[in-house]
């Protein structure tokens, strides 16, 4: 199935343009870093990492998280079971880091993915989050809500598993949001069980959406944009019961409930992802997404089309790697002093 995806997307990639559009950024897949031309700069220890401009990184594991300096000197580290994604706060003082309560990360463990954790720059856990716990209150108190999605699922269902987790950004000015669209709440998605709001403080589920417009809610990357719209990968549109399995990248207007943007190729079949998925906003016209084997795209809303597509992050000599995501961050001041 890989195969006929990468060969399809690979020759629809011919009539993109040749040069990235954003072309002073740096693409990222992990801890590996490519330039504007898509060669490889570095590679940095760990499966997930967070750069600073001052030559500093963080880097996470499954199992550990360390903090490097821009001499490479461990600066600190910190234990447990760590998964999925990594991401700055918006003061760029802490880290959100999605973890594991139940030691161990099989796919087929209880309670699965369910620990939120916001760690400070200086490696000390200032909040967790025991997930189960307060997806089992909210449920009690949020009963009707829960189940009222067309794919109705036990919230609660066990092997929770949580792949994204940010912090909403501040709204631009007029922009209407339901209550708990709040800058400093944090926004996490769980398969299946849908997207979440979560308390400034960490402490309560104060929100919660389940995609009428995909297949068991099953997506990726859940975020809240400056405009207010959540958009997220979507692994399997609500179509997709018609035969013809397809993903997207979906944009909701939370307040309306409404699809106000699906990006797909045509065919809708040429593009799957059934595991992982990224997506990025560069900026008021630009969207950038990931397929987990297939290469990341961008996608321009002026021109109602994908202008650029390229699988150079996934390659690492005749191999081909798999992706959680792909991103694209300035780094020029990082990369300076390294």
């Amino acid at each position: 199935m890989y195969l006929i995806l990468i060969l399809g997307l690979l020759v629809t990639a011919n009539s993109y343009a040749v040069n990235f559009p954003n072309s002073t950024n740096y693409i990222v897949n992990g801890c590996r870093i490519l330039g504007p031309d898509e060669v490889e700069r570095k590679i940095l220890p760990g499966e997930r990492c967070i750069f600073f401009d001052n030559g500093d990184f963080i880097s996470s594991t499954m199992t550990t998280i360390r903090y490097y300096t821009s001499k490479n000197e461990v600066k600190w580290e910190l234990k447990g079971l760590f998964h999925h994604q990594m991401n700055l706060s918006s003061d760029q003082r802490r880290i959100l880091v999605l973890g594991s309560v139940h030691g161990s990360t099989r796919h087929d463990s209880a309670n699965l993915h369910a620990q939120l954790n916001i760690v400070g720059i200086d490696g000390q856990i200032e909040r967790s989050l025991d997930f189960s716990a307060a997806l089992e209150q909210f449920r009690l108190q949020s009963h009707a809500i829960i189940n009222s999605n067309r794919d109705p699922v036990p919230v609660n269902q066990q092997g929770i598993h949580l792949n994204s987790f940010y912090e909403i950004p501040a709204i631009k000015d007029g922009v209407k949001v339901p209550s708990y669209i709040q800058p400093g709440n944090f926004v996490i998605n769980g398969l299946v069980q849908g997207v979440f709001i979560i308390d400034k403080d960490l402490k309560k589920i104060i929100g919660h959406w389940v995609s009428p417009f995909s297949v068991l809610h099953n997506i990726h990357d859940a975020q809240v944009t400056a405009a207010g719209k959540l958009i997220y990968f979507n692994n399997m549109s609500a179509h997709s019961r018609l035969g013809n399995t397809y993903s997207s990248v979906d944009e909701v207007d939370l307040m309306s409930n409404k699809r106000i943007l699906e990006v797909k190729t045509n065919p809708a079949g040429l593009f799957y992802s059934p595991h992982c998925g990224g997506v990025q906003v560069i900026n008021n016209d630009l969207v950038l997404f990931s397929h987990v084997v297939a290469g990341y795209h961008v996608y321009s809303r002026e021109k109602k089309s994908i202008i650029f597509s390229s699988h150079a992050p996934y390659l690492r000599g005749a191999q081909l790697t798999a992706a959680q995501q792909i991103k694209q961050y300035d780094l020029t001041n990082f990369l300076k002093q390294r």
